[in-house]
């Protein structure tokens, strides 16, 4: 079977506060963490180099998720458009690296959707456990059960749910 790239999840109009997001983003991080502990266990925030963004370590804490997400907001508030934010697995090798990028909240119902973008390495180890269609089925059944996402796409391949 072929490796997957990218598998993301997406809904239309599904206002949150940022308590909400911040809550539904920090349970995702941690079934994550449990379905590939591998790839999916640490996460640096982006940065303007590999250096500066491997000294910015992701902690899996209400608090530091909700920053990832905003400077300014309480926990009550709503977005104007979503709340976003994207991380990356901090690996040495741009072909062994994985991201995330999580952004809702969004009540855009033609446009834009709230959405969680998983991308995956294309070499190494991670890889080749991707080529597994069992593998590849468990990320996909991680997103809709979290999510309850309208469709995924896995690739350039549309699953419909709804």
């Amino acid at each position: 079977m072929n490796a997957v790239r990218t598998i993301g999840a997406h809904w239309y109009s599904r206002p949150a506060t940022l308590k909400e997001c911040t809550e539904q983003s920090l349970d995702f991080l941690r079934k994550l963490k449990e379905h590939n502990p591998a790839l999916f266990g640490i996460w640096f925030q982006l940065g303007g180099s590999k250096k500066q963004a491997r000294q910015n370590k992701v902690e899996f804490t209400y608090d530091f998720v909700k920053r990832l997400f905003t400077k300014r907001g309480k926990d009550y508030t709503y977005p104007d458009v979503s709340y976003s934010f994207g991380i990356w697995n901090g690996a040495v090798k741009d072909e062994e690296a994985a991201s995330l990028s999580i952004s809702l909240g969004s009540t855009e119902t033609k446009y834009f959707t709230n959405n969680c973008i998983i991308s995956l390495p294309n070499e190494g180890l991670q890889h080749e456990f991707y080529k597994k269609k069992e593998n590849q089925d468990g990320l996909i059944q991680l997103q809709k059960g979290h999510w309850n996402p309208e469709w995924i796409m896995m690739d350039q391949k549309r699953l419909e749910f709804k």
